[in-house]
């Protein structure tokens, strides 16, 4: 909705959801409902559900510069009865109560959240009590790290400098400790389990308990994040095209954890979970478009758009060669090995990454993909969003896709993006040339430009505007 300018429904969205956050302890629930049935939630959330909020707040206000709503007066939901609390409090100070029980949920002598109750992979859910408070997953390390960055420059922009100053020296910390104790051997872990005698590293190739080597979503999260250094970016990424990419899409790990038959030994669903689908699977759609989002951060515009037409059911065998008929007008949300069972499953593992093992459309249109799916086309294939004040300029395209054109209405004026793959860096609205623009940040190549948005918007003063780019 924000890639397409839908900035009010947003903002309503984020107050709806702010004031479902718990009084006391400043958390969500996993999931709720609606009016009639508002008594009906999941009470408990995993270790990154508190983080996502967050997030989609720092994305609006980044888009938007509406620091206003900061200020906007928000109820509580009551843990016991569900209904909306009569104390009432600012968005700003709803947030802060998120942020001081992320810093209270930390395994001790870290900044490194626990894991809780799971994280993204519902179907790694902990087995045990000491693996909810004493075990980190890489993932939420990284979601963690990028979502509090945002927040330090929301905070600092909106003058709460004195939080801005120790959410920024706590994210110092949480690089170190990244560093230090999700990386092992130059790799990302999976997930890292401390206790009295050191760290064990698990679903990394020093892992000698559940055979998984490698996971994505850690790798991922860290490139978008920002917490690898450029040559651990680039190791990662080849680890991926070695270990965990495919015909049909980049799998979460390397191997599926071992079908135990109903009995769970470390994650709940993993090991216990008959049908080979979803996560199980393990090529989940949603993922695989946050590692087209991480190829967009580094640059990779071939392995982009390669990645992004992996998962487009339209004209799918001419992209995945052993992709079995399937609908093609909507959203897949994964893409299963045409497998029995299981057991066919772990011995097909090597067959289905040589493209010998057809692949099935999986569970149809869920959750948030295809908005995300289109947010990503808009704001990092194309390259055009918003940011604080700024309209930003940084297309990721290969140069098949020199000469493109893209039909996208800017705040309510038809606009026609024509974009010239040559090497060069132009940028005429309407014939003008733009030449006093910012360049953005990015470590690990040259960033986009920023166009102040009162001077890109005056220049589209036609009826039917051309906006030319040059990359």
């Amino acid at each position: 909705m924000l890639a397409l300018g839908h900035d009010q429904p947003v903002a309503d969205m984020l107050c709806e959801l702010f004031s479902h956050q718990y009084a006391d302890t400043g958390t969500w629930p996993q999931w709720f409902m609606f009016d009639g049935f508002a008594d009906i939630q999941q009470h408990e959330s995993h270790g990154d559900i508190v983080f996502w909020p967050i997030k989609a707040l720092c994305d609006y206000i980044e888009q938007t510069a509406d620091f206003q709503l900061l200020e906007k007066e928000l109820p509580y939901t009551d843990p016991t009865t569900f209904a909306f609390t009569e104390k009432r409090a600012s968005l700003h100070e709803h947030v802060a109560k998120a942020v001081e029980h992320i810093y209270n949920s930390c395994v001790e002598d870290t900044a490194l959240p626990c894991y809780g109750d799971g994280d993204w992979n519902d179907s790694l859910q902990p087995a045990n009590q000491t693996m909810k408070t004493h075990m980190v997953s890489g993932w939420t390390v990284g979601l963690a790290y990028q979502s509090l960055s945002e927040l330090s420059k929301v905070w600092k922009s909106a003058g709460y400098a004195a939080e801005a100053e120790r959410l920024s020296a706590f994210l110092v910390r949480m690089f170190d400790d990244f560093q230090t104790h999700i990386l092992k051997d130059g790799v990302a872990a999976g997930f890292v389990l401390f206790n009295g005698k050191g760290t064990t590293h698990m679903l990394h190739p020093s892992d000698q308990v559940n055979g998984i080597r490698y996971r994505l979503l850690p790798i991922n999260r860290a490139i978008i994040s920002e917490l690898f250094t450029p040559e651990e970016k680039d190791l990662h990424l080849d680890l991926v095209d070695e270990h965990l990419k495919f015909p049909d899409g980049v799998r979460l790990m390397d191997r599926p954890p071992e079908y135990t038959g109903g009995k769970s030994v470390h994650f709940q669903r993993a090991e216990t979970a008959s049908h080979f689908g979803r996560e199980i699977g393990l090529q989940y759609v949603h993922a695989h478009i946050r590692y087209c989002e991480a190829l967009a951060k580094v640059g990779r515009a071939d392995e982009l758009l390669e990645g992004l037409l992996a998962i487009t059911p339209v004209a799918i065998q001419e992209t995945v060669p052993n992709a079995r008929p399937r609908q093609a007008n909507l959203y897949f949300s994964s893409s299963d090995a045409d497998v029995y069972d299981r057991y066919e499953a772990a011995e097909s593992m090597d067959k289905l990454k040589q493209g010998k093992v057809g692949a099935l459309g999986g569970w149809r249109i869920y959750s948030s993909g295809p908005g995300i799916y289109i947010g990503l086309v808009i704001n990092r294939l194309f390259g055009i969003r918003r940011s604080y004040g700024r309209v930003v300029l940084d297309p990721v395209l290969p140069k098949s896709m020199d000469g493109a054109e893209l039909d996208l209405d800017w705040g309510g004026k038809r606009v026609r993006w024509i974009f010239h793959v040559d090497g060069a860096t132009r940028v005429a609205v309407n014939g003008t040339p733009v030449t006093d623009f910012l360049r953005e940040e990015n470590p690990y190549r040259q960033g986009g430009i920023g166009i102040a948005a009162d001077r890109f918007d005056a220049l589209l003063d036609q009826k039917e505007n051309t906006v030319e780019i040059h990359l």
